[in-house]
Formats: C-alpha cells, sequence, structure tokens
C-alpha cells in the first residue's frame, strides 16, 4: 500500500514538474501580453510586435515557421486570424490551440476564460477580468474622447468591441461616425 501511494506522488511529482516546464509560444500580441503575465516562465516565444517583451527568456519569432520550430515549443497558442498554414505546418510538430477572435466583450470574456482553461491559468484570468472591470469603472469617471488607429490605417467604428467597450466605460468613439466594425 505505502509503494503505491509512494508512486502516486512521484507521478504528482512528475506531472505538476512537466507542465511547469512545457514550452509555450504566442502567435498573438494579446496572447504575448496575457501568457507573460499569467505564465512567464513557461513563455518562450512572443511575436516580437512589443519590443519591450523581447527578452533572453521570451524569444521573438516575427511569425517564421522556423524560428518558432527553433524554439521547440510544446504549445503553440493562436487565434483565428493567424496564418492557416503557418497554424497547419505547426500542428505537424506541436500542439496548437486557436481561438476565436473576440468580437464583444462577452465574447473577450469568454476568450480570456477559454485561453485560462487551454492553458491551465484560471485563477489568472479571474484577476484579469476583475482588474479590467475595476479599470473600466476607473474610466467612467473621466469623459473621453477616443479613436482606436491600427498600424493598417483602420479603426473600430460602430457594431464593434471596440465601440462597445468604448461605449461601456462612457466614452464617446471618434470613429462611430465612418461605420461599422473596421473603418
Amino acid at each position: 500500500m505505502r509503494f503505491k501511494g509512494l508512486v502516486a506522488c512521484l507521478f504528482l511529482v512528475f506531472s505538476v514538474a512537466a507542465e511547469a516546464s512545457s514550452r509555450w509560444v504566442s502567435l498573438n500580441q494579446c496572447l504575448d501580453y496575457l501568457l507573460i503575465d499569467w505564465a512567464p516562465e513557461q513563455v518562450v516565444g512572443i511575436t516580437g510586435l512589443d519590443e519591450t517583451l523581447i527578452n533572453e527568456k521570451h524569444r521573438a519569432h516575427f511569425g517564421r515557421l522556423e524560428n518558432i520550430l527553433r524554439l521547440q515549443p510544446d504549445r503553440v497558442f493562436a487565434t483565428e486570424y493567424n496564418n492557416p498554414k503557418l497554424i497547419r505546418l505547426l500542428r505537424q510538430y506541436t500542439e496548437v490551440e486557436v481561438l476565436p477572435q473576440p468580437s464583444s466583450l462577452a465574447r473577450y470574456d469568454e476568450w480570456v476564460t477559454q485561453l485560462s482553461q487551454y492553458a491551465q491559468l484560471a485563477p489568472h484570468a479571474r484577476a484579469h477580468q476583475q482588474q479590467l472591470e475595476q479599470a473600466m469603472k476607473q474610466a467612467q469617471q473621466v469623459a473621453q474622447k477616443v479613436i482606436i488607429l491600427m498600424p493598417n490605417q483602420f479603426s473600430w467604428g460602430t457594431a464593434s468591441w471596440a465601440d462597445e467597450l468604448i461605449s461601456a466605460m462612457h466614452w464617446k468613439n471618434l470613429a462611430a461616425p465612418f461605420g461599422e466594425n473596421l473603418v
């Protein structure tokens, strides 16, 4: 009986150690931020879109298959807008989790929960969701006029996740008069 208990303990210890030593790569800038915040020791590869995140531990792969494979990831986290060919090729070598692109605040909440389930980091997800709620309440105190300008020169009009976020903070979306979704 003692032997079975010892084996069970050793299995648990090695399982936890294996999970803690797993190597993750992010293919999305939002995932870069969340995964580095939630599990910095497991993240070995990031997009490289934010140079301040790049260091010896978190290497930039710039979306190139060769760079990602060099990092020897156990798991890759992506979103549905990542290059499907890259995801297909990566799946030949490692596990790839593809999350949907959130289209509303409710979908973002689901997205964070789904990510936390894939990464087994539920406490971090709950803390992130609470921080977001607090930040939004705080933002409501100061009226703002804002526009989210993306690198491709597009912005978010009405009927978009960004417009919903801006409205939830009681701010005015300057891109709203230009149409729905991407404008």
